[in-house]
């Protein structure tokens, strides 16, 4: 039944109304709960880095709020707030590095190669050369020239065993003329160029009994500091006694100008 009173109206509009008023402040309370949430997830980055930073504020400005002196507060300074961020920095570093290694990415810490423009080029130097310049002779070159040898035996020949100076000259008749420590009466011989061969033999005034030497040289000449023509060869021999064999060796070298036979006749 309806109230009808005066007094049973009002408590009807009081027990209405009640139910209404806590409906409003609940929906309040939780408005202002959400509105924190929402503030308290812009400070926390997915980083990490500005929750740790926005961290100490927070402490601050509830000491503030607390009424706390500057001494109460003083386990927050400006270093510390430099320290904390640096400490996740450098966390979430090692945790990108950790992903790309994960991934399979290497980081590229190898120097570039230089380009073949950016080397440096080295001076060009000219080669030296193996040995001394050498010049193949040819008859034009042999004919009436003097030649000063000097002959070195070997160990195993019959010739003495010091060294020794010898001459000879090559004429344009292909005959030679002997000098030194192998020239003398009788002894005579004949020259030839054979391709790059030049042969000089010796002849002695007995024959077969006293010997022939052969006196073996490549025709390719050596120039010397002084400018002379220089050939290198070997001594084969044989007489009545001994065998044909290598006797020595020998350098000749080419005297200064040309030379004939002196006939006796003006």
């Amino acid at each position: 039944p309806c109230p009808r009173s005066s007094s049973e109206l009002a408590l009807a509009r009081v027990c209405v109304c009640a139910p209404a008023c806590s409906m409003t402040f609940l929906r309040l309370c939780v408005t202002a709960l959400l509105a924190s949430l929402a503030a308290a997830t812009r400070c926390l980055p997915s980083c990490g880095v500005r929750a740790a930073v926005c961290a100490p504020r927070v402490r601050v400005a509830a000491s503030a709020a607390l009424g706390e002196d500057g001494a109460a507060a003083a386990w927050y300074s400006d270093e510390a707030d430099g320290a904390a961020a640096a400490e996740p920095a450098a966390a979430s570093q090692q945790a990108a590095a950790a992903a790309d290694a994960v991934d399979g990415a290497v980081p590229d810490t190898a120097p570039a190669a230089a380009s073949p423009s950016e080397l440096p080029t080295l001076p060009s130097e000219p080669a030296e050369p193996e040995g001394p310049p050498t010049q193949l002779l040819e008859t034009s070159d042999l004919v009436n020239t003097r030649w000063e040898l000097l002959v070195v035996p070997r160990e195993e020949g019959w010739l003495p065993s010091d060294d020794f100076l010898a001459e000879v000259t090559l004429l344009a008749d292909g005959s030679v003329v002997w000098g030194g420590a192998v020239g003398g009466p009788g002894t005579g011989g004949r020259w030839t160029l054979n391709g790059e061969t030049l042969e000089i033999i010796r002849t002695t005034p007995l024959g077969l009994v006293s010997g022939r030497d052969y006196y073996m040289s490549n025709a390719l000449a050596e120039v010397t500091s002084g400018l002379q023509l220089a050939l290198r060869g070997v001594i084969r021999s044989y007489n009545a006694i001994y065998p044909v064999a290598v006797v020595a060796d020998f350098v000749a070298v080419r005297q200064s100008g040309r030379f004939v036979r002196d006939s006796g006749e003006d």
